[in-house]
């Protein structure tokens, strides 16, 4: 497939020892990629990338303790007064914070952990919250999650250092499927009033195989692409949104697969990309190459984006940048950043 780069530039090591590189492509080469684009002419353009470290972050816990009090010196008045319901004070208030420089995210603190409900409220629905995760084929994990009183709103979950956010449907559920990144696996989810629960599930397969991902807020466009031993744009071996196989070619030995966590087009979801390959169980040798692209839109021309990327290999993480890109004016809308040296390309022996 023929190829030509309009504009190239390269970025020198940088901040942490990475050396990133990225290139504009608009015209030929983005049509062959991704479809039918606008052809942009930038005579010379530069763009800065800058690599930080994350560090996971602290939670702060504060406890507060309420003294009982006496009210004395009322009268009751008429017997017809129905009683109110008792509601148990709040020992204890959390709050969680994320570093908010790279998700934020801000979780309210629980108002009141537990109720005594009068008679006349007994017809309310059942408010109770429940989850589930069962261990699937490839290292997934099939996460079932109820909250009928929150029907509508949106849940961040997490699991290890990977976040995303979805909408619960009308009557206050969710099914997804987790790529699992730790063998003793924890999920959990993160309501918009401060509630939360955690639900754990082994995952003993998830040294098999190879997993890359990609994480960000929002519109910011990001995408893996895995081109698969020699594959080219467009080619069979080529994985990326627009073609994201599914378990049979893991199953087969033949090839990878994507995952997509949260809804890109939201503008404050969390969202994730998660590439995974058999690498243990792989009937092909050579070489995957794996680049981080972000596409210039409306939603992220002329703005600073941000994304986490990480590497899992045999169950273990082995790299974990993340990436603060300055994106180019909105003339450049339709043009494709190519991001170098972000991801390390796997190297997988046949079995």
């Amino acid at each position: 497939m023929s190829r030509k780069t309009e504009i190239v530039t390269a970025v020198g090591t940088l901040g942490c020892a990475l050396g990133v590189g990225f290139m504009m492509q608009s015209g030929e080469v983005a049509e062959l990629r991704y479809g039918t684009t606008t052809s942009i002419s930038h005579p010379s353009m530069e763009f800065v990338g800058k690599i930080v470290t994350m560090t996971a972050p602290d939670l702060e816990v504060e406890t507060l303790n309420l003294e009982p009090f006496t009210v004395e010196g009322i009268k009751l008045t008429s017997a017809l007064v129905p009683a109110l319901p008792v509601l148990a004070r709040p020992d204890t208030l959390t709050n969680v914070v994320a570093d908010p420089d790279v998700f934020d995210l801000y979780l309210k603190p629980n108002q009141v952990e537990g109720s005594l409900l009068a008679p006349e409220l007994e017809k309310m629905p059942d408010c109770a919250i429940a989850a589930t995760a069962t261990p699937q084929a490839a290292a997934m994990m099939a996460y079932t999650l109820s909250a009928p009183c929150f029907a509508g709103q949106t849940v961040v979950i997490s699991h290890e250092d990977l976040m995303f956010s979805e909408v619960l449907s009308e009557d206050g559920t969710l099914k997804t499927d987790i790529p699992a990144l730790a063998e003793e696996a924890t999920i959990r989810a993160f309501f918009e009033t401060g509630e939360t629960i955690e639900t754990d599930v082994q995952a003993d397969s998830l040294a098999l195989y190879d997993r890359v991902l990609v994480q960000w807020r929002g519109t910011a466009g990001v995408q893996i692409h895995a081109r698969e031993f020699g594959a080219d744009y467009g080619d069979e071996g080529h994985v990326w949104s627009g073609a994201r196989r599914d378990l049979s070619a893991v199953s087969a030995g033949h090839g990878g697969y994507l995952t997509t966590l949260g809804d890109p087009t939201r503008e404050s979801a969390h969202v994730a990309e998660v590439y995974t390959y058999p690498t243990a169980l792989t009937k092909m040798s050579g070489a995957v190459d794996l680049t981080v692209e972000t596409e210039v839109t409306a939603g992220n021309c002329d703005r600073e984006i941000q994304a986490q990327a990480m590497q899992f290999s045999g169950g273990k993480e082995v790299s974990s940048q993340v990436m603060t890109l300055a994106m180019p004016d909105c003339d450049a809308i339709g043009s494709f950043l190519v991001l170098n040296n972000l991801l390390q390309d796997l190297t997988v022996a046949s079995k």
